[in-house]
């Protein structure tokens, strides 16, 4: 799920046993992040904090909104579970890489149609995404690292999805 957290590696060695890994495909992972994102709220407010503002990015996103009560938990249920099967049923390929450069520096390497930007995580922390042979180009030499997914998340690649879930 891509996350350094102390016992996540204990629990999916695991989880793995019996998943396989199943928790690394989209439709579950989502739905996984969603679970967890929702539950570390609440246990902040059982201890009394209470945030001012809530935001997120991808995942988060909508974990934030139905946390700010923009949907029931069963419409904020049924919008994860179809993010995640409609991410997932996209054609698998494409890559994407974390890079250690700003969104300035970034975005001249960017070539439409083929590698965007996915996410800027902080003021020298940002993640690219799109085709397999021009994510690796626009990262050789430079301090990056490929990330382990199946789909080329936030970039052209699941534009064929986005009908369907503006359905949902």
């Amino acid at each position: 799920m891509g996350a350094d957290l102390p016992g996540l590696d204990e629990v999916r060695r695991h989880l793995d046993v019996h998943l396989g890994d199943r928790i690394d495909e989209t439709q579950f992972a989502q739905s996984a992040l969603f679970a967890v994102q929702v539950a570390t709220f609440r246990q902040l407010e059982a201890w009394g904090l209470r945030p001012q503002h809530l935001g997120g990015h991808s995942i988060g996103e909508l974990t934030a909104a139905y946390l700010a009560g923009v949907w029931d938990l069963e419409g904020a249920c049924r919008i994860v579970e179809a993010r995640g099967r409609l991410m997932a049923s996209a054609p698998a390929g494409g890559l994407m890489a974390a890079l250690e450069l700003s969104e300035e520096e970034v975005r001249p390497l960017l070539v439409e149609g083929r590698v965007g930007l996915a996410a800027v995580n902080g003021p020298r922390s940002v993640v690219v995404s799109g085709d397999a042979d021009a994510v690796r180009e626009l990262v050789q030499g430079r301090k990056a690292k490929l990330l382990k997914v199946s789909h080329a998340f936030h970039s052209h690649h699941l534009d064929g999805m986005l009908d369907e879930f503006r359905q949902v």
